[in-house]
């Protein structure tokens, strides 16, 4: 066999060789490729929610006619809870109070119930005494239980008296009346329903009624007396024993001073003003005097006449700190140097009546009527 033979039955093999490979590689890239396609599709099957979508799905980007992409929009998923396997139920929702100016702590209210954000009230007025009234103002016609929440005592809060229930709508609103418990401290109203609750925003001031005091507690008959107040109040009458008195008010309308009459007994104090009266709680007690016989004595001049006449009283004795009364009103006075005569004149509009002198520890009340003449 010649050299080129033997080149050529080489080259051959070698290329009998190349075509065999050339099969085997090829088989085992199509092995390969179908073992990975099962593959997937097994992976598919334990996510769902992973197949393919066509070129036509919301959310894809296609080709338009002119040659420019357009995106069609997402679609919304649904999401559906996923079984745990648990037999419970899905926590709720915390029902913290709504953020609308309570003071509740953000806590689920005591007892059950959930805060109200949408429904609310107002009330007036913002402060006052116990056993006052304060009407609140609902946002809408509901039937529900008025609470009164004392931070002093505790979040629990009690029930209060509704006084007045208006059933019928002012500007949207239902109003009802309720009456500040005769031992209240300051606090927070709460309406309460079966579906829930609201709290007002604002507390309400509990004020120290209307009060007074006087002094001193006892003394004989023509003792002055101060009376004195809490607040001033306006067209106020005191009255001691259920009679009148004569008084004599402070700058700033919180001192009254009044006299004890002659031939009074222990007794109380009482005031009246718009409709509303008030009485001491305590009485004023009278001491009788030892000596009946008045400290001075007086006489009067003219006895009688109009309206205006001036009168001179002429006084037994001077005594600093005299106050002259007419029908037991007071009368301002002209003191002579000696102080033994004092000149007044009778009002205007007066009736027939009596002169009376009270000073410190005494007084004394002539027997004899000045005659108011026309």
């Amino acid at each position: 066999m010649s050299k080129n033979s033997g080149i050529i039955i080489v080259s051959l093999l070698i290329l009998v060789i190349m075509v065999l490979a050339g099969f085997l590689l090829k088989d085992y890239i199509s092995t390969s490729i179908a073992d990975r396609s099962e593959d997937e599709i097994e992976d598919d099957e334990d996510f769902p929610g992973s197949e393919y979508t066509d070129a036509n799905a919301p959310g894809t980007i296609t080709p338009s006619s002119n040659g420019a992409e357009t995106t069609s929009p997402p679609a919304t998923e649904s999401k559906s809870p996923v079984d745990s396997g648990s037999s419970s139920p899905p926590t709720s929702e915390s029902t913290n109070p709504p953020n609308t100016g309570t003071t509740e702590s953000q806590l689920p209210p005591p007892g059950g119930g959930s805060w109200s954000a949408a429904f609310s009230f107002s009330f007036n007025p913002k402060s006052g005494p116990v056993e006052s009234e304060v009407i609140l103002s609902l946002s809408e016609p509901r039937d529900v239980d008025v609470y009164y929440i004392e931070p002093s005592v505790g979040q629990d809060g009690r029930p209060i008296l509704v006084k007045v229930s208006d059933k019928k709508t002012f500007g949207g609103n239902k109003t009802i009346t309720v009456l500040i418990p005769g031992d209240a401290t300051d606090g927070f109203f709460e309406l309460r329903w079966d579906e829930g609750r609201v709290r007002a925003s604002e507390i309400f001031i509990v004020t120290m009624p209307f009060n007074f005091s006087f002094n001193p507690k006892s003394g004989p008959t023509g003792t002055e007396v101060k009376l004195y107040l809490s607040e001033p109040k306006k067209n106020l009458s005191v009255y001691y024993n259920n009679s009148p008195l004569a008084k004599v008010t402070s700058a700033d309308g919180k001192t009254l001073t009044v006299h004890i009459p002659a031939n009074e007994n222990s007794g109380y104090f009482e005031l009246f003003w718009d409709n509303n009266r008030l009485k001491a709680k305590e009485p004023f007690t009278v001491m009788k005097q030892v000596v009946v016989i008045p400290f001075i004595t007086f006489t009067f001049s003219p006895t009688s006449g109009p309206a205006g006449t001036e009168v001179k009283l002429f006084l037994s004795e001077p005594k600093p700190n005299v106050h002259v009364y007419y029908n037991n009103s007071p009368l301002a006075k002209i003191t002579s140097a000696d102080g033994k005569t004092l000149t007044v004149h009778i009002p205007p509009n007066e009736s027939s009546g009596y002169f009376e002198l009270f000073w410190d520890g005494g007084s004394y009340k002539n027997p004899n009527i000045f005659t108011v003449t026309k």
